[in-house]
């Protein structure tokens, strides 16, 4: 199903602050759209519309984040350059020799003070050299903007202030930038985009029976969805692009494949898939772990009926996703899935166990009896692993293995194993300082100890 709404609205809004030479960011939940946008921001209708506002060349440049090789400043100066390199493809010879040659000092530095010193003479040779501005579209920032050291942010800050008009910076997050920290080092660089900030909500009624009636019609139903199946997918899925294309897939399978099943049974026979599809169970998971806990509480509240317990608070941070609608004095979730996956938390919250609890299915996290902070993908991993052995010594390889794969076996050390069990035991340690539940075995690993 490769078919997707483009949002118009939003890359209109983002290419006029980009052409007042201003830099701006993307707020949003997992799978509501942001890499969508700003892989489409590299398309050439897009250049061809920012050449007729400035009146200059540009080069748009998508940067995964979650392809850095490390955490550091080091490894984003990497990965920028990097993707630099392999995103315009018309550099002239000339350029790109120096442009490899900074790439080299970057990779294998004398000394670190020659790791941002070359990222910055690159920056200068693509934007003087190849007489273009440059936007750096930096996807799945999350995790680089909680770790990064301050400097890194100083110095991304210093080379636009350098360029003011030539070099942009889009970042893609969950959460604003703001919210996410406020040391002094971070401050002036979350300043750029703080008043160009997008929120990319669910899709409205209108674009999400657009998207479910087209990849309809591109899956073999070519007469298009019904009412009846554009309001039963409407009030399952609730606009989320995900659930949507997961709920259509069965719809889709069950009436192409088992016409005679869906004649007697209809939708309901669609819903039945549905709450035993593990992939929307996992989307449901995702959604849920990118929430605080006065959020998830927030939700569980709206659920239950308990409209006395809302957090005004916390009711207008999920309202600002598109995950609650309200009409009045009345607040629902957005759709019937994410309705009864939260009720189901909210049973599990009653009955859990005392010490570290780590629900695979869902994605939760639970520290004696109340959910942890947000995790990262790779701090969730690690947890999830040493959950699976606990009391059980968990050695580097086996961390590596299953955190970011055996083909990095070669390439993670021990020093970035344990920045991650450092950032882990911040979020879930009374003291960090002192690990309760993360228990070290020096020079052999580490084991979860409840």
């Amino acid at each position: 199903m490769p078919y997707t709404i483009t949002r118009h609205d939003e890359i209109n809004k983002l290419l006029q602050a980009l052409g007042e030479s201003n830099c701006a960011a993307v707020v949003g939940l997992s799978n509501t759209g942001k890499s969508t946008l700003l892989r489409y921001l590299r398309s050439q209708p897009v250049a061809q519309k920012y050449r007729q506002l400035t009146g200059r060349q540009v080069a748009f440049v998508y940067i995964d984040c979650n392809s850095m090789f490390e955490v550091t400043g080091q490894g984003l100066y990497e990965l920028v350059l990097r993707a630099v390199q392999e995103g315009i493809p018309d550099l002239s010879e000339a350029l790109s020799t120096r442009l490899s040659d900074h790439y080299r000092r970057i990779v294998e530095p004398d000394t670190q003070f020659q790791v941002p010193l070359s990222f910055n003479n690159a920056m200068q040779d693509i934007i003087e050299g190849g007489e273009r501005d440059l936007v750096l579209l930096l996807d799945e920032f999350d995790e680089a903007f909680d770790a990064l050291d301050g400097r890194v942010f100083l110095n991304l800050r210093a080379l636009k202030d350098k360029y003011p008009e030539n070099l942009m910076y889009v970042t893609a997050t969950v959460r604003r930038l703001g919210s996410k920290r406020s040391d002094e080092q971070t401050a002036e660089f979350v300043e750029l985009s703080a008043s160009h900030t997008f929120i990319m909500r669910l899709f409205d009624r209108t674009q999400s029976d657009e998207l479910a009636d087209t990849l309809a019609r591109h899956n073999g139903l070519e007469e298009g969805l019904s009412d009846q199946e554009q309001d039963f997918l409407w009030a399952q899925t609730g606009g989320h692009p995900r659930l949507l294309r997961g709920a259509l897939s069965h719809l889709i399978d069950l009436r192409l494949n088992h016409p005679d099943a869906y004649q007697d049974r209809g939708v309901d026979l669609v819903l039945d898939a549905m709450l035993h599809d593990v992939t929307i169970r996992s989307e449901c998971s995702r959604l849920w772990g990118q929430l605080g806990p006065g959020e998830r509480s927030t939700l569980i509240a709206v659920a239950i009926g308990n409209g006395d317990q809302l957090d005004r608070r916390a009711l207008q941070a999920v309202g600002e996703w598109g995950l609650v609608h309200e009409k009045g004095t009345k607040v629902t979730i957005f759709g019937k899935l994410m309705a009864g996956f939260v009720r189901r938390q909210h049973t599990i919250q009653r009955e859990l166990p005392s010490g570290i609890w780590v629900d695979h299915d869902s994605g939760d996290v639970w520290i004696e009896g109340s959910p942890a902070p947000p995790l990262t993908e790779l701090e969730f991993k690690l947890l999830s692993l040493l959950f699976s052995r606990e009391g059980k010594l968990t050695d580097k390889y086996q961390i590596v293995e299953t955190v970011w794969g055996v083909s990095y076996i070669n390439d993670v050390d021990d020093t970035r194993i344990e920045k991650l069990v450092s950032r882990l035991r911040a979020k879930i340690e009374p003291d960090p300082s002192t690990p309760r539940y993360i228990v070290t075995v020096r020079g052999r690993g580490y084991k979860l100890v409840n």
